[in-house]
């Protein structure tokens, strides 16, 4: 192959070829004053390049998948959250009651641009760690199971709550 034609194949300007070509990087034979790309070596080379690379790709998917596995266990498990938090989101004394009033942790509802994070974190503080509810029905109640039984303490949070219509 020619140095245009291997330009035209890897979509690189001609110079660096020929600069690839001098140094070795590219197989090549010298013919005299022309230099000549090996087609065959020259496309092994490239796939050979792009297994690499999906390879560290797919690793580094697999790391990714995993961590996220982890967290979205540790966020099930409420891990992090105030001992009454945890309580709630287990359903109490009563799952099957308390459950379905659940949605989740806010923090665990909120989806915030990275750049924001640390202020959302500053602006909430402690209220990140909230149960949100599905609505009030429940709220006194939960609120009694926590003292009565000593599970500790929740913020609960009512979407809507206080809104005016």
């Amino acid at each position: 192959m020619t140095v245009g034609e291997v330009s035209d194949l890897l979509h690189v300007p001609v110079s660096t070829i020929a600069d690839w070509g001098r140094r070795g990087l590219l197989p090549s034979v010298k013919i005299g004053r022309r230099r000549l790309y090996i087609r065959p070596k020259i496309e092994a080379q490239l796939l050979d390049d792009a297994e690499k690379k999906l390879i560290a790709l797919e690793r580094a998917l697999a790391e990714k998948e995993s961590r996220l596995d982890v967290l979205r266990q540790l966020n099930e498990e409420g891990e992090g959250l105030a001992q009454g938090s945890q309580a709630v989101l287990k359903g109490l004394t009563d799952p099957k009651r308390f459950q379905p009033a659940v949605l989740g942790a806010l923090v665990a509802k909120l989806d915030v641009d990275q750049k924001f994070a640390v202020a959302v974190e500053a602006a909430l503080g402690r209220n990140l760690h909230a149960i949100v509810l599905q609505n009030a029905d429940m709220t006194v109640e939960i609120m009694a199971t926590l003292s009565g039984k000593k599970l500790g303490q929740a913020a609960l949070f009512v979407p809507g709550l206080g809104n005016s219509s």
